[in-house]
C-alpha cells in the first residue's frame, strides 16, 4: 500500500478501481467472510517508493484487523524499506499497534523478524464449510486464542508452531545476483529453535508447524519440467515426476539463485509441514516436495502488478484436530468472494523418516548442536519472548 489512494495496475478495462481502496475493501471483505482468528501480512506490505509517510502506510493496512480485533502479524518483503522507514523503524511501529503479535526477533542474527509464535488450545465452536468435508460435524472444537492468564500459558506447550523468517529483499553479492535469501545464521536459528521446542514433546506427540516468509526459496521451483508454465488441469492439480501441485503457477519463480538450505532445515526438522511465500503475485500453487507443502498466498493488493484475467486473492490455512489436521483453499475477490482449491494439506504428526527423502544441497554447511545449556537459554528465551497465543484460523 501507498501513502496516498495509490494506482491500480493490471485490472480489467471495466472495472473501476481506486488503488488502495480496492485493496480494502477486498481486505475486509476476506475478514467479514472468514472471520480469521489471526491474519498474517506476508511481505511487501508497504510499497516504499509510493510510501513517503510509510507510518501512515502501516497504520492504513492494519486497520481492518484492528477495528475488527483481530491479532495479526508481519513479514518484510523486498519493497517495504524502500521508503521513509527502516525495516527495525517499521517493526516498532507496528509492535506499537493494537492486537499486533510480531515480534524483532533476536539481534545477533541476520534479518528483523525472525521469531516463532506458539498456539494454545481454547473450546470454541467450529463453522461448518459447504462444500468441504462434510464429515466435520458442525459445533465440533478446535484450536484458538486462548485467553487464559499468561503465566498459565507460558507454563503449556503449544498444540502447533508458527515460524517468521525474514527473506531480505536484494542480493548484493556479485556471484548471486537478483534477489536476496534466508542468510546461513537464520537457517541455523530455525535448526535450534525448532529443536528446542521439539525436544520438549514425547517423540510421538511433536507438534506440527508452518514457516512464513516473503521470498520463495529455489525448491518453489522444483516443479520438473514438464509442469513449467503449463496450464492446468480442470480441477488445477498436478500430478507429475512425483510432485503434486494445487494451484496456478502463472509467471516464473522469483527464487535467489543461491541455496542457503533453508529447506533441507524445513526437511529435516521434526515440525514443519508447510510454508508460504508471497512476492510472485500471479502463482498461488501449495507444492508438495519430498512432504513439504511449499504454498503460495496468492496475490491480493491492486496496486502492484496483477492479471486483468486473474482474480486478487488470499489464502486461508484452517488448523483442526489440536494442530494434526490442516486445510487450506484461497477466495477470490469476485461478487461471491469464490472460495477455490481446498485441499487438506496434511494428517497426523510428521514421519520421522521424512528427512532422507533427499541428501543435502551441500551448501548451508553442517549444522553444530549447542550445548544442553545453550539449549535451555534459548527454550527460556522463547517463553519469555516469543510465546505467544493465537487462534487456529490463519488469513493472509
Amino acid at each position: 500500500m501507498a501513502t496516498g489512494p495509490h494506482t491500480c495496475y493490471n485490472t480489467p478495462g471495466s472495472m473501476t478501481c481506486i488503488g488502495d481502496t480496492n485493496t480494502m475493501d477486498m481486505m475486509e471483505r476476506m475478514l467479514d467472510a472468514e472471520k480469521p482468528d489471526l491474519v498474517v501480512y506476508s511481505g511487501d506490505n508497504v510499497d516504499g517508493l509510493t510510501s513517503n509517510d510509510a507510518f501512515s502506510t502501516i497504520v492504513k493496512y492494519s486497520r481492518p484487523v484492528v477495528e475488527r480485533g483481530i491479532p495479526w502479524t508481519i513479514i518484510f518483503g523486498n519493497h517495504d524499506e524502500e521508503g521513509d522507514l527502516s525495516r527495525e523503524e517499521m517493526m516498532s511501529t507496528v509492535q506499537d499497534l493494537p492486537y499486533s503479535l510480531s515480534q524483532r526477533g533476536p539481534l545477533h542474527i541476520s534479518g528483523t523478524g525472525n521469531y516463532v509464535l506458539s498456539i494454545h488450545k481454547h473450546r470454541r465452536k467450529r463453522a461448518h464449510r459447504q462444500g468441504f468435508d462434510n464429515n466435520q460435524n458442525e459445533g465440533e472444537e478446535e484450536t484458538r486464542l486462548d485467553d487464559s492468564d499468561e503465566n498459565d500459558i507460558q507454563s503449556r506447550n503449544g498444540l502447533f508452531h508458527l515460524y517468521f523468517l525474514d527473506s531480505g529483499a536484494y542480493s548484493f553479492n556479485l556471484k548471486y545476483p537478483g534477489w536476496d535469501w534466508i542468510k546461513e545464521d537464520q537457517v541455523e536459528w530455525f535448526r535450534q529453535t525448532s529443536r528446542v521446542i521439539t525436544s520438549r514433546y514425547a517423540t510421538d506427540d511433536i507438534p506440527n508447524a508452518l514457516a512464513f516468509f516473503h521470498i520463495p526459496i529455489p525448491e518453489y521451483n522444483d516443479l520438473g519440467d514438464d509442469n513449467e508454465d503449463d496450464d492446468n488441469d480442470d480441477d488445477d492439480l498436478k500430478e507429475k515426476n512425483n510432485v503434486r501441485m494445487v494451484g496456478d503457477k502463472a509467471e516464473g519463480v522469483s527464487a535467489p539463485s543461491y541455496n542457503s538450505g533453508m529447506f533441507d532445515a524445513f526437511l529435516e526438522s521434526k515440525d514443519v509441514r508447510a510454508t508460504t511465500a508471497g512476492h510472485d503475485h500471479l502463482n498461488d500453487y501449495c507444492l508438495n516436495h519430498h512432504g513439504i507443502n511449499l504454498c503460495y498466498g496468492g496475490g491480493l493488493g491492486y496496486g502492484t502488478y496483477g492479471s486483468p484475467t486473474i482474480p486478487r486473492r488470499s489464502r486461508v490455512f484452517e488448523i483442526r484436530n489440536n494442530g494434526d489436521r490442516v486445510d487450506t483453499w484461497k477466495r477470490l475477490d469476485d461478487e461471491d468472494m469464490t472460495l477455490v482449491n481446498q485441499q487438506t494439506l496434511f494428517v497426523g504428526k510428521k514421519s520421522p523418516s521424512s528427512a532422507h527423502g533427499r541428501p543435502s544441497n551441500g551448501r548451508s554447511g553442517k549444522s553444530t548442536r549447542p550445548k544442553n545449556r545453550q539449549d535451555s537459554d534459548l527454550y527460556e528465551s522463547l517463553r519469555q519472548g516469543a510465546q505467544y497465543v493465537m487462534n487456529g484460523l490463519i488469513g493472509h
